[in-house]
């Protein structure tokens, strides 16, 4: 079963390059054809959502950036990473699963992607972590962000920032059950010590019901419990 799914990501990974390539010959032949210059057909076709196109737009980036000195990293940007810090490429934004009402630009200088709501940039893929904006970014927005991280990373991720970031991050983790965890110890050991925490209210919440059940019944309904969601104020407390 190992082989056959080990040889099965082989065709899958073959079929992506086969296709990439295609897609790359496919828009070096319509630069051909085209008043355009090579880059403003690239540009067009990565706006678009071309992977190939990103990809050399990535590759065109990083040459520009050997050529100078690095930028000084603004200090402790909101970001969500892969644990390995592995320099991907962004992940190509029409396989991306994001909410509905979520739009997208490629930005043609660097390759990234902005995800954007209603015309408000509020993330970007990086490559390497999705960058928020802001130290206020919304719950739902942050979930969204990380929902796409844990996409792109898969299920073991860091978080970099304030503090107040890191912790929300551990929240939306715990409140809706999320397959992550975090390469960070410190905050591995918080997201283990909310479950435990959600834990201890599921018994108390169970403990209560079994103590409902053998009371006589009251005329007047009971309200039902709220199921978790999102609100301003954060995800609410399982």
């Amino acid at each position: 079963a190992l082989m056959n799914a080990a040889s099965a990501r082989e065709d899958f990974e073959r079929a992506r390059e086969l296709e990439a390539q295609r897609e790359q010959q496919a828009m070096e032949r319509e630069a051909l054809r085209r008043p355009q210059t090579y880059r403003e057909w690239v540009e067009m076709m990565a706006q678009q959502g071309g992977e190939a196109a990103i990809v050399q737009l990535r590759g065109w980036a990083y040459t520009e950036r050997r050529r100078r000195k690095p930028p000084q990293e603004p200090e402790r940007r909101n970001r969500i990473t892969g644990v390995f810090g592995d320099d991907t490429d962004p992940l190509p934004p029409k396989r991306a699963h994001v909410m509905e009402n979520w739009t997208w630009r490629v930005n043609t200088a660097t390759g990234n992607v902005d995800y954007l709501r209603q015309g408000e940039r509020q993330f970007t893929d990086e490559g390497w972590g999705i960058v928020f904006d802001s130290d206020d970014a919304q719950w739902d927005t942050m979930l969204t962000g990380l929902l796409l991280a844990r996409q792109k990373f898969g299920p073991h991720i860091d978080v970099s920032g304030s503090e107040d970031f890191r912790e929300r991050t551990a929240v939306l983790v715990v409140a809706y059950r999320l397959d992550i965890t975090f390469g960070d110890d410190a905050l591995e050991a918080r997201r283990q010590q909310l479950i435990q925490m959600r834990q201890q209210r599921e018994r108390a919440r169970e403990a209560q019901k079994a103590r409902s059940a053998t009371q006589p019944q009251r005329t007047a309904s009971r309200s039902p419990e709220p199921k978790p969601g999102l609100s301003p104020d954060g995800p609410e407390r399982w």
